[in-house]
C-alpha cells in the first residue's frame, strides 16, 4: 500500500497503485475519483508535494514525470495543477486534460471538532523580557467565529494557511484585532506592574498559534 502522513494532522493518506488510464479535464477528473467510491478523490498541493518527495524523489508510486490535477479549485474557471517534472504546482485553466490519481484519506487520528489550538499574544516588558500576555484557546470548528468569518476550518493546517495569508497581505488590521481581543493570560497582571513604557525594548507584539506544544504561526 502506498501512503504518506500528513505532519500538522498525521492523517493517513492512502494513494493508488496507478493513474486512472485517461487524461481527463478539471471536472471530469473530481467526478472519476469520486465515482471510485470509499472516499477516494483527487490529491490537495500539500500531498502531492509530499508524494513528490517522499514516493516519487525514490522511484516509488508509478508517477509519470508529467502534469497532475489537484482538488484546488483557484478561480471558476481555473484549477492547481502538479509538475512532477519539477515538482512544482501551477494555476491553469480547468478545460486542459491531465493525468489522475486518486488518493483517499484512511484515519484522522483526532476529530477536528476536539482538535485545539491557541492563540497568544507576547510582548516584551521594555526590559527585554518577553511574556505572554494575553492566551485564549479555540476549537477548530468554531475559531472562525472568533475571526468574524462564515467558513469553517476543517483543519488545524488550513486557520495557520488562513493567518499566514492575512499576514501576508498586510492586513495588520486583522492581525491587531485578533490579538487584542484574547483573554488576558495569568502572567497579564504581572506585567502590567513592571512594564516600563520608556524601555529599551518595547519591540515584541506578536501574534502566536500554538498547537501540541508547537508553534505554528508567529508575527514578526
Amino acid at each position: 500500500m502506498l501512503k504518506i502522513k500528513k505532519p500538522f494532522t498525521d492523517e493517513i493518506i492512502e494513494i493508488a497503485p496507478h493513474d486512472i488510464q485517461t487524461k481527463m479535464n478539471w471536472n471530469d477528473g473530481i467526478l472519476a475519483c469520486k465515482e471510485l467510491g470509499d472516499g477516494w478523490r483527487l490529491p490537495d498541493k500539500e500531498e502531492f508535494e509530499l508524494i513528490y518527495n517522499e514516493l516519487y524523489n525514490e522511484g516509488l508510486g508509478n508517477f509519470r514525470p508529467e502534469i497532475y490535477w489537484t482538488c484546488e479549485e483557484l478561480f471558476d474557471k481555473g484549477a492547481a495543477n502538479f509538475h512532477f517534472d519539477k515538482g512544482k504546482s501551477y494555476g491553469i485553466l480547468k478545460t486542459v486534460e491531465y493525468n489522475i490519481r486518486p488518493v483517499r484519506t484512511l484515519s484522522n487520528p483526532v476529530s477536528v471538532i476536539m482538535e485545539k489550538v491557541i492563540l497568544q499574544r507576547n510582548m516584551d516588558d521594555g526590559y527585554g523580557t518577553v511574556y505572554c500576555v494575553q492566551k485564549q484557546e479555540f476549537e477548530i470548528n468554531n475559531i472562525h467565529k472568533y475571526f468574524e468569518i462564515e467558513e469553517k476550518f476543517d483543519s488545524v493546517e488550513s486557520v495557520v494557511n488562513y493567518l499566514q495569508e492575512r499576514y501576508e497581505q498586510d492586513d495588520y488590521q486583522f492581525i491587531d484585532d485578533i490579538k487584542c481581543n484574547l483573554d488576558d493570560s495569568e502572567d497579564a497582571d504581572h506585567y502590567n506592574s513592571i512594564f516600563n513604557p520608556n524601555g529599551a525594548g518595547n519591540n515584541v507584539d506578536r501574534l502566536v498559534l500554538i498547537y501540541n506544544g508547537k508553534v505554528l504561526f508567529e508575527t514578526v
